[in-house]
């Protein structure tokens, strides 16, 4: 990977520009990969008058982006097991690839001819993303001098954002051939077993064919948006008695237009080896039909906020500090009433320099110990508008086609999306928060710490209702949540140097406490919900919690056996969808770290600086990889669990490793999926997700100034640096999984490790 950039600056005291440009080209951390993404910037400020000052900016940017053309992961909530349709994200492939597969062969999968590699080159997608931003300033400064001034900004922006992504399925890909696998006459058995073809329900006995005779597909989506904003504003200073009074007061106004254009649709029968002939066969369209999709659609969102903003800030003799603001925001996407719509928050702060009163100056212990001292105290109120979907202040009807049978009964109609909620308001937030800033031995030693509660309420989600009005699911303000923690922060300089170039060693430690409650929740929270890796909400744990099946060890014929929602122990099945009886499950912790921070040391000599920085996290949970299933196949992975996994009668003694199902107890047992499944969401299957990683090593070597200044330059140095290295420590239950990367497929993967170098030259 490379990037490069340069800029230039420069200007008189009539005006002064800046301008910069870079380019970063990544081929790809696996296969099929690529990223390449160009920035321009440019400013430039205009000095009409000594009061009187104009500022242009203009920032753009291009990302061209190519990734393999996998989907996404979807979970089946009837049976816990998730799947991924076509996958070929490299990572999932080699995790889950048996390695015994020649990788210059042809094997079958999805019911025809498979090669990875093949398949990357005709299975990808290009994505494009087109950013500009064009934003004017005005500044008028109509009262300027040593105890009082007065200015006016008036500043306006426009700025359009365009991603386009082409999903290209070329004519020999795995999965546009699966498509039409098993249509010739010799191949009976996966014709009758290929989903992926149409059967016309039309026609009396007919056989499966394909909808897609020749050629591949191309999935085709645009977002275009678009967003205005335009501020004015003023501040007025004012000191009063020789910086022992000082008022500092704020006023604006703020307008926010934002509007997106979406575009989506499927082309099939794209022939791409003939000039992207289309070829495209009418019973896809019935199929389509009958199944109500749609080949393309078009979608509009409209969004308008408006803000008024009022600040005070007054200081008394430099020592005491008081500052409160006021917001009052409205927005279309709350409810009509005007008392949901615009919503005031406010925030009351104030500081005290303790550094600075006499007393503490004149103590012993300034001069020897603490240095510098202040104490902070805030209260607020804040408030977040929620996700764009939510936005049904009256009832929402679109456009649909109802299903028919028949398809000469064909027709347009209107369905309700949405019930309308007039309440629905902003997402609150009212938060203390309680500082300290301590310096000592002469500002050698700084801390900054903070103590926080927080308390979350009016927060939006979805409530299932008794289907009054046609609907049963209703966007509304549900839930509540409480939080607390502590941060902090302590940087050292453990040897200073006495002369320049003389050996210097700082130090860096953060860390960070957070705990959080829900403590009202009206929606609903199911099973296959709570045992997922992501966590999930639920009443009394914490944001995302994090609960497992409990195992109930193997039967005698190796199955896993786990307790299901009425308390019994079985291996018939379990109901992921239950949503009522959840006490059965047990609670393993957070997914999110309680516990999360940094430790750092930056050594410096002659010019060298070296810089090694760890990262830590603990207090939360992590669910394994999902290994086992009811069947396997010969491409199947096997990971080292496998070795210990139950073989023989009596094994169920020793190991809570389940066997590999033979067909028979497959055939026998319809629900022995569910098992598996439940197992892979068990107790067994959790993992604690504290860790300690060596982030970043780097070596930066600046060259001296007798040596740049021959080579006509300002500044010249050199950086190598090693990023995410290893694991210092991680629970042995992960073999190597990485606590940090939840796999939801995709293009997902773990960050790599990354050695970067930099030169800087500046002339």
């Amino acid at each position: 990977m490379q990037n490069h950039s340069v800029s230039v600056s420069g200007g008189t005291d009539k005006g002064s520009f800046y301008t910069s440009a870079s380019v970063m080209t990544d081929p790809g951390w696996y296969k099929s990969s690529r990223v390449e993404r160009y920035t321009f910037n440019a400013n430039a400020i205009y000095n009409l008058t000594d009061r009187i000052r104009i500022k242009i900016l203009n920032s753009d940017s291009f990302r061209d982006q190519k990734a393999p053309g996998t989907l996404s992961q979807n979970v089946d909530v009837v049976s816990g097991e998730v799947r991924r349709d076509f996958d070929i994200n490299p990572y999932s492939f080699a995790l889950n690839t048996a390695r015994t597969v020649d990788p210059n062969q042809r094997y079958i999968r999805n019911y025809t001819t498979f090669n990875i590699f093949d398949e990357l080159e005709q299975n990808y997608i290009d994505l494009n993303v087109t950013d500009l931003k064009f934003q004017g300033e005005l500044n008028i400064k109509p009262i300027v001098k040593q105890d009082q001034s007065l200015e006016f900004n008036v500043l306006g922006s426009m700025r359009v954002a365009t991603t386009e992504q082409n999903h290209y399925v070329l004519d020999n890909s795995n999965q546009a051939m699966a498509y039409r696998a098993g249509i010739n006459p010799d191949n009976a058995i996966i014709r009758s077993s290929n989903s992926y073809l149409y059967t016309d329900p039309d026609v009396e006995n007919a056989l499966p064919e394909t909808i897609l005779d020749k050629g591949g597909m191309l999935f085709y989506t645009k977002n275009n948006n678009k967003s205005f904003t335009f501020r004015a504003s003023g501040q007025y200073m004012k000191d009063f008695g020789h910086g022992n009074h000082l008022i500092n007061l704020y006023a604006a106004m703020e307008a926010v237009r934002f509007d997106r254009f979406s575009e989506s649709f499927n082309a099939w029968g794209i022939v791409y080896a003939n000039g992207n002939l289309p070829f495209t066969n009418y019973k896809l369209f019935k199929q389509m039909q009958e199944e109500n999709g749609s080949y393309y659609s078009v979608g509009e969102y409209h969004r308008r906020d408006m803000a008024y903003i009022a600040n005070a800030n007054y200081a008394l003799l430099g020592r005491y500090i008081l500052n409160g603001t006021l917001r009052y925001e409205g927005s279309n996407q709350m409810g009509k009433t005007s008392q949901s719509r615009w919503l005031p928050t406010w925030n009351v702060s104030a500081a005290w320099n303790i550094h600075d009163e006499p007393f503490f100056q004149n103590s012993a212990i300034s001069k020897k110990a603490i240095t510098y001292a202040k104490m902070r105290l805030s209260y607020s109120l804040t408030a977040e508008s929620g996700p764009t979907s939510m936005a049904n202040a009256e009832a929402l009807y679109y456009p649909t086609r109802p299903w028919r049978q028949e398809l000469d009964t064909y027709e347009m109609g209107l369905a309700l999306s949405g019930l309308g909620n007039t309440e629905l308001t902003y997402e609150k937030k009212h938060e203390f928060d309680l500082g300290i800033d301590l310096g000592f031995l002469y500002n050698r030693i700084n801390l900054v710490f903070d103590w926080y509660v927080r308390n979350n309420f009016d927060l939006i989600g979805l409530i299932r209702t008794q289907g009054v009005g046609g609907d049963t699911n209703k966007y509304g303000n549900v839930a509540e949540m409480k939080s607390h923690g502590v941060e902090f922060t302590i940087t050292s300089h453990n040897i200073e140097p006495k002369h320049r170039g003389d050996f210097a060693w700082d130090t860096d430690l953060t860390f960070s406490y957070t705990n959080t409650e829900i403590t009202k929740l009206q929606s609903r929270s199911r099973v296959i919900d709570l045992v997922r890796g992501s966590g999930f909400p639920l009443e009394g744990y914490p944001h995302r919690a994090i609960f497992s099946i409990p195992f109930a060890g193997l039967d005698a014929h190796g199955m896993p056996l786990c307790i299901d929602e009425n308390g019994n122990v079985s291996n018939v099945g379990l109901n992921f969808q239950e949503f009522e009886k959840l006490d059965f499950l047990k609670y393993e912790g957070p997914v999110d770290p309680t516990f999360t921070g940094g430790f750092g040391n930056n050594f410096s000599f002659k010019g060298f600086h070296l810089n090694v920085f760890m990262t830590y996290a603990f207090g939360n949970k992590l669910r394994l990889d999902q290994t086992f299933g009811a069947g396997y196949s010969d491409l199947t992975s096997f990971t080292k669990d496998f070795k210990n996994r139950w073989v023989l009668p009596g094994d169920e003694m020793v190991t809570t490793i389940p066997a590999i199902a033979s067909r028979r107890q497959v055939y026998s047992n319809t629900y022995l999926g569910y098992a598996y499944n439940a197992y892979n969401y068990s107790t067994e299957r959790i993992a604690d997700g504290g860790f300690v990683r060596l982030k970043e090593i780097s070596l930066t070597y600046d060259v001296p100034t007798r040596v740049i200044s021959h080579l006509r330059l300002t500044t010249a140095s050199v950086k190598l640096a090693a990023t995410n290295i290893c694991l210092l420590y991680a629970d042995k239950k992960l073999n190597g999984q990485d606590p940090e990367f939840f796999n939801s497929g995709g293009v997902a993967s773990p960050n790599p490790k990354q050695f970067t170098l930099t030169l800087r030259l500046g002339m």
